[in-house]
């Protein structure tokens, strides 16, 4: 490559740069683990340019005259000001995508890499950084905040608002986790709610302005005061995601906030803290009330008890969603004590105002348990309403068996006509391969097929051979 002119060696390490990100931690329906919430230290922006920079000093040479690779700035417990002016002053007058990341990042499913610097040290090295960086805040395009205490985010937010108007920002995004519990950390019941006081302005006409107005938010494992978030909601956000926050929330106060953001297009939430109204004599009670979301096109539901996802799939109307997720599986502990799932089958089949099965395009289905005694007409047809379904997702390590027995019959039938994209986690390659043979005996096109085995069945290369051969591309993961 030493060879190459530099324009293409520019474009070369764009590719690198801008290449596919991992998936974001709410959208990995087959992960072997829950994913960070911010990225670790060698996926960054920052790293990526160093580590090409130190091949040669011609890269060196490339790298500092394309001032679109200068354009992400990420501030971090390790940013030097010497990186942030030289980030400054190689990106020219382009705009600048800022973010603050200030999470641990997970090493293990429960494990943590805690932050090196407590949240004093957090605060000094963020206030140390955005007096280098603006001088340039009026190129400022996107701002995003990552940070486990709510005084990260009040320092970025209050030192932008002093020398540069916040509506400048087309993109604000913050995801706050909440401080992981460890032997020198405070107790949670000291640690304060979000929303922090600098998202609340005393001028309630300061709240359309852009800081005010958040196109991205992620409450994640945190203290949350639902009642103050009705003034962090508004028609700019459009991304939101709310998972396993400590504090419960009545579905009434839910829905006054979702229909405040009628332009949300992707919507998580998780966890068993939506709280529905006593029935009455022994009867659920009847919520009169609805949410039109026209914008939304992805919707991800997990951990929360069947009632309640039939009660949201009642209130929410979303007659645009193409992408629908259900991931239950920490809610249910035993799939034969509980009570099932197949309330929730119905409305799936049928469709109802939040998702029509013929429109959908992706839908991945993790943890929906059944009774034993299941006795309902038509659910072994479950897969044939989704007609215009492009990518399916099963996850066999807690999904019952019957949903692929299911899918076995329905693909005979003619099912899925559109189906591209099948991941399938918790069989075996040889199952897999019935299904390609019954796809392929009803003349159904060829899919691209991605699994996730257990590394027992990993070593079955006859097997893996023929789905590379019976397929449009075929990909393997292990899972030990």
């Amino acid at each position: 490559m030493s060879n190459l002119p530099a324009e293409l060696l520019e474009i070369i390490f764009l590719s690198y740069f801008y290449r596919a990100p991992s998936p974001l931690w709410y959208s990995m329906p087959i992960a072997t683990r829950r994913p960070p919430t911010s990225p670790a230290a060698h996926e960054t922006f920052a790293c990526r340019r160093a580590c090409l920079m130190l091949v040669s000093r011609r890269w060196y040479d490339v790298i500092c005259r394309a001032q679109t690779l200068w354009q992400d700035i990420e501030v971090t417990p390790v940013t030097t000001t010497h990186t942030l002016e030289a980030a400054m002053s190689h990106s020219g007058l382009r705009p600048l995508h800022v973010s603050c990341i200030f999470s641990a990042v997970y090493r293990s499913t429960y494990a943590l890499n805690p932050l090196p610097l407590s949240v004093a040290e957090q605060v000094e090295v963020v206030s140390q950084a955005f007096t280098t960086l603006l001088p340039s805040a009026t190129r400022w395009d996107s701002l995003s905040v990552i940070a486990e205490d709510y005084q990260v985010i009040d320092a970025c937010l209050l030192l932008i608002d002093r020398p540069a108007r916040p509506q400048v920002l087309a993109q604000a995004t913050i995801i706050f986790s909440g401080a992981n519990p460890h032997p020198r950390s405070p107790s949670l019941a000291s640690q304060t709610s979000f929303p922090p006081p600098a998202l609340l302005p005393k001028d309630p006409s300061l709240r359309k302005h852009g800081m005010r107005s958040l196109t991205s938010l992620t409450l994640r494992r945190c203290a949350v005061a639902w009642d103050s978030l009705r003034d962090v909601f508004s028609a700019a956000l459009e991304d939101l995601n709310i998972d396993t926050p400590r504090d419960p929330v009545a579905v009434e106060v839910l829905v006054s906030l979702l229909s405040k953001s009628p332009g949300l297009q992707h919507l998580r939430l998780g966890g068993y803290f939506i709280r529905l109204p006593d029935p009455v004599l022994g009867e659920d009670a009847s919520l009169d009330m609805s949410v039109h979301l026209p914008s939304l096109r992805h919707a991800f539901l997990s951990e929360m008890s069947s009632q309640t996802i039939v009660v949201l799939m009642r209130i929410i109307e979303a007659p645009n969603l193409c992408q629908f997720s259900l991931d239950l599986r920490r809610y249910a502990r035993n799939p034969v004590d509980v009570a099932g799932f197949q309330d929730v089958l119905p409305h799936l089949l049928h469709g109802t105002s939040f998702a029509s099965a013929s429109s959908l395009r992706h839908l991945h289905l993790r943890r929906l348990d059944l009774r034993p005694s299941l006795v309902y007409d038509g659910v072994n047809q479950l897969y044939a309403p989704f007609i215009s379904l492009t990518h399916l997702t099963l996850d066999f390590r807690t999904l019952q068996i019957e949903y692929w027995m299911w899918l076995l019959e329905c693909s005979a039938d003619g099912a899925l006509p559109r189906l591209a994209h099948l991941s399938i986690a918790g069989l075996s390659p040889l199952e897999v391969q019935e299904l390609i043979c019954i796809r392929a005996d009803a003349n159904l096109p060829r899919v691209n097929l991605h699994m996730l085995v257990f590394f027992t069945m990993y070593d079955s290369p006859l097997y893996l051979h023929w789905l590379q051969r019976h397929t449009l591309s075929f990909t393997v993961a292990r899972e030990f």
